[in-house]
């Protein structure tokens, strides 16, 4: 944590933005999600088909969709 924090203030004093520091871990936060994202998909076992996946983490076994989480 101490290399980030000390990174973000050495971007912030080239770059003048004072808020570079928090933009650095929000990158770093949307990599490690993308990341997540992947190794997810990867768990997957491979006979099974994607749309039988995504039915499967979409759905609820009553059938019910489950609520959408807004971007």
């Amino acid at each position: 944590m101490d290399f980030l924090n000390a990174l973000g203030r050495r971007i912030s004093s080239v770059s003048g933005e004072d808020r570079e520091s928090a933009f650095l871990f929000q990158r770093i936060s949307v990599n490690i999600q993308r990341f997540n994202s992947v190794l997810l998909h990867d768990s997957f076992a491979e006979d099974v088909p994607v749309n039988e996946s995504l039915h499967h983490f979409c759905f609820k076994p009553s059938g019910s969709i489950l609520p959408r989480v807004k971007k």
